[in-house]
């Protein structure tokens, strides 16, 4: 079952009738109607059963000229204003209530957010999908797209998701000293759990799917790491663990080169950044002499 922030409205049986009236033709749109309607109440010191009653008063239409000018003087753009007039519109007809509000919005039909956007090109493209895991990309855009989650929730997953990542390390290094690579037999299983509560479409499901998201990640993170010590001796352990670093750092800068990105040079004797420049590669060259 859905529920949105003002998911407490849906308990009232003429807004949940309302609200599955528009779920029928757009999920979508009946969350975005349902969440400004709850915002409109919050803001105005109502509820969905006030505005019916006031609706044919001339006071609710001076109230509702009132809420929007002043969301005009804060600066929201009047396509956002605009949005309450047609949710409080779609309520009152529903409800057998011929009331139209007109009041004049002032850029009822600009769109200032998207005024200079335009279509990334294919460089572009290939930078912003880098910089994300596949796998979260593709989870990211379903629950936005099922109307599960919003932008906010589903930074709050990511956010469970680390968190839950760095609490499991402990008990995660624990089992591994017990039972080594044994351990690694959680992984599979928090992911099948992972798919199956992905699917079930359902927002209390999604903040469990976070969390065992990030016992996944933290079993692998971890493993990978304690098990170095188990894989390589001690005499050479330290070497080893410099020599993965070094080819991490290699495979980078062999990616950097192809895809021509904007490269920064860490120093090896400092955390501080240099722009790469030809005093880098002359003292270098003059080192090697």
């Amino acid at each position: 079952m859905f529920r949105a922030k003002y998911g407490y409205l849906l308990e009232d049986e003429d807004v949940r009738r309302w609200f599955d009236n528009l779920a029928a033709k757009s999920l979508l749109t009946a969350t975005v109607y349902l969440r400004n309607l709850g915002l409109y109440c919050k803001l105005n010191g109502t509820d969905p059963k006030g505005i019916l009653r006031d609706a044919g008063s001339k006071a609710f239409k001076d109230r509702f000229a009132d809420f929007v000018r002043r969301l005009e003087r804060e600066g929201k753009a009047g396509s956002y204003i605009a949005r309450f007039k047609k949710v409080l519109n779609s309520w009152l007809a529903f409800n057998g209530i011929n009331v139209k509000l007109k009041v004049n919005v002032k850029g009822e039909s600009d769109a200032p957010t998207i005024a200079n956007e335009r279509v990334p090109n294919r460089e572009e493209l290939d930078r912003i999908l880098s910089q994300v895991r596949k796998r979260c990309a593709i989870a990211s855009y379903f629950l936005k797209y099922w109307g599960i989650l919003g932008d906010a929730d589903i930074a709050i997953l990511y956010a469970i998701a680390m968190g839950v990542d760095a609490l499991v390390a402990f008990p995660i290094g624990y089992l591994y000293d017990t039972i080594k690579f044994k351990s690694l037999y959680v992984a599979p299983i928090t992911m099948l759990m992972i798919t199956l509560l992905f699917t079930a479409k359902i927002t209390v499901l999604a903040y469990m799917m976070a969390v065992l998201w990030g016992v996944t990640m933290g079993v692998s993170e971890t493993i990978m790491r304690a098990s170095i010590a188990d894989i390589v001796g001690r005499d050479v352990l330290g070497s080893s663990l410099r020599h993965i670093r070094n080819a991490l750092r290699g495979l980078m800068e062999r990616r950097r080169l192809h895809n021509n990105l904007p490269t920064r040079v860490i120093s090896a004797n400092s955390n501080r950044l240099h722009e790469p420049n030809a005093s880098i590669i002359t003292s270098n060259a003059s080192s090697v002499k």
